[in-house]
């Protein structure tokens, strides 16, 4: 196999249309790094088989081969409604798309690694910022669904001599996200005034735009860290109310401030935590940097 000894390592990645792979291609372009998403369905092992023994045979590898393991189903309330969907995607294919991956990589002779999405949603409640190492009490199907896929690759990976990196990714906002996130559900009522029992207000999260997360998951993949997890965050706390604020004076520059007035909390759902915030310390170390680059306003005024 002709191999380009230039070339340090190669990306895949699945999930390209998702929250996060819509905005994976371009951060990996944009740091000359070779990303090739996959195309194959998650529960097709077969075709994931057939499209990666066509990479190794078609174009010069690198010795080095990482899949960034994006798919998932992350809809909260659809993993609610149906749990037993929501784990087959999130732990049974993720776990068998992962072992493919490896098996058709060390059968090319190449040497494959794994960089896996997880959730900030793991953590048990706590009223500080969240350590990579604080207890695990996930409330959610989808956390639930997160830690079990991280459990069994921790476990693959050690049997199959495969180095793994897991990102606990805390809030995600975005252009162009799907409406059962939070910044188009809180942006829409901004617009239509819809400011009446908005659920959780008052909670407390740690939001990063997804092309900040992107590239913080390029870097992290082509040189992995040290350490085996690291919380994808700012450590910066931001309530729901302030993202509604903050639509209201992107759309509403001059009736803002009495938009803010007619605006009443509703129940947040029975699984919702007050406050999810991390502590990007080890991240920080290993990037050299914080990892947010695009504020709040920045990612509205894209959306708008």
């Amino acid at each position: 196999m002709n191999r380009n000894p230039s070339v340090t390592s190669v990306l895949f990645y699945n999930g390209a249309t998702g929250g996060l792979g819509r905005y994976f291609g371009e951060a990996a372009r944009v740091s000359g790094v070779q990303a090739i998403p996959l195309h194959s369905r998650l529960e097709d092992e077969r075709g994931l088989s057939q499209e990666l023994a066509s990479h190794w045979a078609n174009f010069p590898v690198a010795r080095d081969v990482t899949l960034v393991q994006l798919a998932a189903m992350v809809s909260v309330p659809g993993c609610e409604r149906e749990p037993e969907k929501a784990r087959k995607t999130n732990v049974v294919d993720s776990v068998a798309t992962v072992k493919t991956f490896i098996e058709s990589a060390k059968a090319a002779g190449l040497e494959p690694r794994v960089l896996f999405c997880s959730t900030g949603h793991l953590y048990a409640p706590k009223a500080g910022k969240l350590l990579e190492t604080d207890l695990l009490a996930p409330r959610s199907v989808y956390a639930l669904t997160k830690l079990e896929a991280e459990r069994a690759l921790e476990s693959l990976c050690a049997e199959k001599n495969t180095l793994l990196t897991i990102a606990r990714v805390f809030g995600l906002v975005a252009p162009g996200q799907p409406p059962f996130y939070v910044l188009p559900s809180l942006y829409r009522r901004a617009k239509e005034g819809d400011l009446k029992n908005v659920p959780g207000l008052s909670n407390t999260r740690d939001y990063l735009d997804s092309r900040d997360v992107c590239r913080v998951l390029v870097e992290l993949a082509v040189t992995p860290p040290g350490d085996r997890i690291l919380n994808v965050c700012a450590g910066e706390a931001a309530t729901i109310g302030s993202i509604l604020d903050a639509c209201l004076d992107a759309l509403h520059p001059s009736d803002a401030e009495k938009l803010k007035l007619q605006v009443t909390e509703g129940q947040s759902r029975p699984d919702d935590i007050a406050m999810i915030v991390g502590d990007p310390e080890k991240l920080v170390k290993a990037l050299g940097r914080n990892p947010k680059t695009i504020s709040i306003a920045e990612t509205i005024r894209d959306l708008s």
